[in-house]
């Protein structure tokens, strides 16, 4: 829930260790070792400085339902959200942690470069006239080296932290973007995306 100092609304802050998977999750999504994807590296990502909160049109998830939810898009005979573990993890999460929080720092991405990016800012360029007005021509003239927005959930931890899950989007124009569900183990004290299945596509 936010509160509302001096007429705007304020929001918890982001944990520090949601910001370690971001990071993961952007780079992985970067394809910074893909050749193909060479030219893409130093673009600007506008990172919204508050986390999505769900449900929302685009993230939308019944995680009790996992199997009937995944099936389509994992159909290897054993694939990981079917072990007891995972399955458990899933199962249990509640889509109240996907609270609307605040970044207040920027995830330490590897090549793309991340700039803070307010709800305020997106009006200034997208909402009603603005639109017309503004828009990706103009974000493109003010952030020559713009690349997409990007928008992380909140991160959901299992009990034993080394099972996350985080929502991921990146919208680059009007009908260009994708929403993803992210998958990750801690291995070796590390985090790594094991998997994903995207939410929505433009």
């Amino acid at each position: 829930m936010s509160q509302q100092t001096l007429g705007q609304a304020t929001y918890p802050v982001v944990p520090d260790e949601d910001y370690e998977v971001y990071a993961i999750v952007g780079n992985y999504f970067s394809r910074c070792d893909d050749p193909k994807s060479a030219h893409l590296r130093n673009e600007t990502w506008l990172v919204n400085t508050l986390t999505e909160r769900y449900p929302t049109h685009g993230f939308w998830f019944k995680f009790d339902e996992t199997p009937k939810q995944l099936a389509w898009r994992f159909p290897e005979k054993d694939p990981f959200y079917k072990k007891p573990a995972w399955w458990s993890f899933l199962a249990s999460i509640d889509g109240s942690q996907f609270s609307e929080n605040e970044l207040t720092k920027l995830p330490a991405f590897i090549c793309r470069k991340p700039v803070r990016w307010t709800n305020e800012q997106m009006d200034y360029y997208f909402k009603d006239e603005n639109s017309r007005l503004r828009g990706y021509e103009a974000i493109r003239k003010d952030f020559p080296s713009f690349g997409a927005f990007i928008h992380f959930s909140r991160v959901a931890f299992s009990s034993d932290d080394t099972k996350a899950v985080c929502y991921f989007s990146e919208t680059s124009d009007s009908l260009a973007g994708a929403g993803y569900l992210v998958f990750l183990e801690k291995k070796n004290g590390k985090w790594g995306v094991i998997d994903y299945t995207m939410l929505w596509i433009s």
